[in-house]
């Protein structure tokens, strides 16, 4: 696949001559568990985080050339470490306001990062639903467009308590769920993402990992 619709326009930025610092590799579990779908919680693995002397920026792109981080307008490349991740570390004291440009059959195209959101579903709803009391769950859970944190997108959610994993797809990414893991919002069994850039009547579906 080449560009994904969200990823509309391509765009060039200017490239900072200082790049990311290497990134100590992911434990080889949460690695495995992330790319076969069957992780309860990547946004703990993939976005941004602070660490001891910066901020560590990690990407799933399983299709992608490259991917840097765009801060303030300078973009600077993170490393490839096989599988379609990509990581590196930033010397910044806080997490910023970023973008991803991300280079697909030699287009960049600058995106958010569905990973350095919050929950987009409140917790009146999971306790709820946790409970088998919410009585309008066709506005908590499926696709629901919204703006979140300022930003415009759809909020994907569906109650799989039993899976060991759950990923989004749909024709904004070739029907492959590999960059979209869910996460799993605490004892609720209700997975949740917030894609930004997806409008409404979107067609998609969840690839669920059952154990």
């Amino acid at each position: 696949p080449t560009a994904f619709p969200e990823e509309a326009e391509a765009v060039a930025v200017p490239t900072t001559a200082v790049g990311t610092r290497p990134v100590a590799a992911l434990d080889a579990t949460d690695r495995a568990r992330l790319l076969s779908g069957a992780h309860h919680d990547p946004h703990a693995l993939l976005g941004a985080h602070p660490i001891p002397g910066g901020v560590v920026f990690r990407v799933l792109r399983p299709y992608a050339e490259s991917v840097a981080v765009v801060v303030d307008g300078r973009r600077t490349e993170l490393r490839g470490v096989g599988d379609g991740l990509f990581s590196g570390v930033l010397p910044l004291d806080t997490i910023p306001e970023y973008l991803l440009s991300v280079t697909y059959a030699g287009h960049a195209y600058e995106v958010q990062d569905p990973y350095r959101f919050l929950p987009a579903l409140g917790e009146v709803d999971l306790h709820l639903i946790g409970e088998g009391r919410h009585e309008e769950l066709w506005r908590a859970l499926g696709a629901h467009p919204m703006t979140h944190q300022g930003v415009t997108g759809t909020r994907f959610t569906v109650w799989a308590p039993n899976a060991q994993g759950v990923r989004v797809c749909g024709d904004f990414c070739h029907w492959d769920g590999t960059a979209y893991p869910m996460r799993s919002l605490g004892s609720s069994g209700v997975w949740e993402l917030f894609l930004p850039g997806i409008g409404e009547g979107t067609p998609y579906k969840f690839d669920i990992t059952r154990p």
